[in-house]
């Protein structure tokens, strides 16, 4: 902390303090207020009356409510493509009319932005799996790359006469 308060002296930063909890942070035994807000003097005389307000902890409330929102956005569009494949199915069997063919068109564009969605949701779980896990391959050519370095390692040389040399002579 003394290095934070040098460079916010240094920089001519005030801290703004809070009003609220004390803590931004905690787990079952420390509690920690990580989060700051620091302005200049001039800053604080514009907005002279803003204020830093620490919000009780609500991770738990907000992991309930994506829970709710991911089921309500992405759980229906699994429901949604099955009633218009059932459908389109059902236009297919019927005879043809310009009807049926208006409804089929409507159906196949809802049913492509229903699979486009589901293709970019797939896309970036893809990604946040690749970023957490890695590539499964990376140590396999670690290893690889390691290995022809110690292979290709020159620790000395013959010269023309059979003399061996191991420095840069």
């Amino acid at each position: 902390m003394r290095g934070f308060r040098e460079v916010l002296g240094y920089a001519d930063l005030i801290d703004l303090g809070y009003f609220g909890v004390p803590y931004t942070w905690s787990d079952s035994e420390t509690k920690l207020r990580l989060d700051r807000a620091v302005a200049t003097p001039t800053w604080l005389e514009l907005f002279m009356h803003s204020r830093v307000i620490h919000l009780p902890p609500k991770i738990e409330r907000t992991g309930i409510a994506l829970d709710r929102w991911q089921r309500a956005t992405f759980g229906d569009r699994q429901k949604a493509m099955l009633v218009v494949r059932q459908r389109l199915e059902v236009i297919m069997g019927l005879p043809h009319s310009t009807e049926l063919q208006e409804e089929k068109v409507d159906l196949m564009a809802q049913l492509e932005l229903l699979l486009s969605q589901d293709e970019a949701y797939w896309s970036q779980r893809a990604k946040v799996a690749w970023l957490k896990d890695g590539d499964r391959n990376t140590g396999y050519f670690h290893r690889k790359a390691s290995n022809r370095k110690r292979k290709n390692f020159v620790i000395g040389l013959f010269d023309n006469e059979g003399t061996w040399f191991e420095d840069d002579v």
